[in-house]
């Protein structure tokens, strides 16, 4: 029992600090279309560290981690190959935080990043603040997504 409540703590602790590396990450998507390297990279530190304690200590299964990065390694490919939409940065930051986050709320919570951005597209529209050849950022969406799902499973 200590273990499985050991364990909610650090994965919690975890994904909020995930979070709130997409929070800075998102607002510097928003100002410069870009994120830099360090947000990413501190995303891994946190992302292997959850994956050896949960392997080790948890008795953490392998084949979860490997689903758990697929969304992200497929955001990642679409970015290479469509070369417009999803940036490179917003793949980085769903294939490290899968792990932490896991497949199911990882697939759940681009799904509604996905849902933030048409919204907001559509009202930008309509506002007339944006064309349909306007750009937006979208780790802004995803950090929502990813904070509104991971707090609803709590």
């Amino acid at each position: 029992m200590e273990i499985i409540e050991g364990r909610i703590v650090v994965e919690t602790l975890m994904r909020v600090e995930v979070l709130l590396i997409m929070l800075m990450s998102a607002f510097q998507d928003l100002r410069e279309k870009k994120i830099d390297i360090m947000y990413p990279l501190a995303c891994a530190i946190i992302s292997v560290s959850w994956c050896v304690y949960d392997i080790a200590f948890c008795g953490g299964d392998i084949k979860f981690i490997f689903m758990s990065l697929l969304p992200g390694a497929i955001m990642l490919v679409l970015s290479k190959l469509l070369k417009i939409g999803i940036g490179e940065g917003d793949g980085l930051m769903v294939l490290l935080a899968g792990p932490v986050f896991g497949p199911v709320l990882v697939l759940t919570g681009v799904t509604v990043a996905f849902a933030f951005s048409a919204i907001a597209g559509m009202l930008l529209l309509i506002l007339g603040r944006a064309t349909l050849k306007s750009r937006m950022a979208f780790l802004p969406y995803l950090t929502a997504g990813m904070g509104v799902i991971s707090f609803a499973f709590i």
